[in-house]
């Protein structure tokens, strides 16, 4: 429980979230054959940048301090 209080600090738990969310939200409303805005999918599309960005600059900074 403590590594996932790290996690939420750091923001990783809320950007993964946040991400997840989204996604299941675009899945959604493609399944039930409703249009997805192109507002929402630039928005996912930014979230998920985002996600993955921080993620890939968290493991370069950690394979620095190596």
């Amino acid at each position: 429980m403590t590594k996932f209080w790290e996690l939420f600090k750091s923001s990783v738990v809320l950007q993964f979230s946040l991400a997840v969310i989204v996604t299941l939200t675009v899945c959604a409303l493609y399944l039930q054959g409703r249009a997805v805005p192109l507002e929402l999918i630039g928005a996912w599309m930014l979230i998920l940048g985002f996600v993955f960005g921080q993620k890939v600059q968290q493991s370069i900074n950690q394979n620095r301090a190596k």
